[in-house]
């Protein structure tokens, strides 16, 4: 991270209002799991102790502060669930001194032997998730996410790899199953294909939705639906505009895509015959390109 962005991420800090201070650093929920564990903390601890130890250990090791923690905590927020994603590359990916990797980053791996690891930071963290991470993968032999020419699946993946598509699906799960349920509005044919600008428009409505929500959630007079919004799981983490884009709207590798995109209609109520004619995509397939996406990459990264 530049200087430049340092300082202004600092001036953002100082001069945004209370409300949107507690939003963006997440200080609602780090004080509801301050309070609840030093209700519970032993009799010789003192109240004040106890959150000073824990503010300690959340801004000089955010990733320590989310282990072995239930899945409701480490699912709260996109800070915790970053925490999560960070701890399990300490955990499991990364070397030691001297080495970028580990062993077991290049192990092949079943979901079910990636969900007792996600176990052992983590116990009670879903199969589910891991399984659907599996799946993204699964009846693919390449970026463009063509079926296995066998039509069977891949049951052991390299943990590096299978460990990235968790992540992505965990940070952005909210958005990838409003993603899912707009693919099956458009797919009204049940074809498993939509057209790539107007399931492109979907999408941008979701993200559009989600900048409205947060700009509630920075409201002072709106703090309480904004709360009550956080509390539907209004307020997730979406990936970068410019992914999406280059996911959707860029020509694929396969021959029959080389025709450039035809001009279409900005709503959905356009010309869909003329929309009919463009390069439709899979719903696998648009995960598999967005995963692979280095500004989606890049997100996952993001500092805690």
């Amino acid at each position: 991270m530049t200087a430049a962005t340092d300082l202004s991420a600092t001036e953002r800090r100082f001069t945004c209002s209370d409300q949107e201070y507690i939003e963006q650093f997440n200080l609602r929920s780090l004080l509801t799991d301050a309070l609840a564990i030093a209700s519970q903390a032993p009799g010789k601890m003192r109240p004040l102790e106890c959150l000073a130890t824990y503010f300690t250990v959340v801004s000089t090791d955010v990733a320590a502060s989310v282990c072995h923690r239930s899945f409701a905590h480490v699912n709260s927020t996109p800070a915790t669930r970053r925490a999560f994603i960070a701890l399990f590359r300490r955990s499991f990916l990364e070397g030691e001194a001297g080495s970028s990797e580990s062993g077991l980053a290049i192990a092949c791996l079943s979901a079910e032997e990636v969900h007792q690891l996600c176990g052992l930071l983590c116990a009670d963290f879903p199969f589910s998730l891991v399984r659907n991470a599996a799946r993204i993968t699964a009846n693919t032999d390449s970026s463009d996410g063509r079926a296995s020419s066998d039509g069977g699946s891949i049951t052991q993946q390299p943990l590096r790899q299978f460990a990235h598509k968790l992540f992505v699906l965990f940070l952005f799960s909210e958005f990838l199953n409003a993603s899912a349920l707009a693919f099956r509005a458009l797919d009204v044919d049940a074809r498993g294909r939509v057209s790539r600008r107007r399931f492109h428009r979907r999408l941008l409505g979701v993200l559009d939705a989600q900048r409205q929500a947060q700009h509630q959630a920075g409201a002072r007079e709106a703090s309480a639906v904004a709360s009550a919004a956080a509390a539907a799981g209004a307020l997730f983490s979406c990936p970068p505009r410019q992914a999406l884009d280059d996911t959707l709207l860029l020509p694929s590798s396969s021959p029959s895509s080389s025709r450039a995109p035809s001009r279409a209609s900005t709503s959905d109520g356009g010309d869909e015959a003329e929309e009919d004619k463009e390069e439709e995509v899979m719903f696998n397939a648009f995960c598999v390109r967005l995963f692979a996406h280095p500004l989606v990459a890049r997100a996952l990264e993001q500092q805690l």
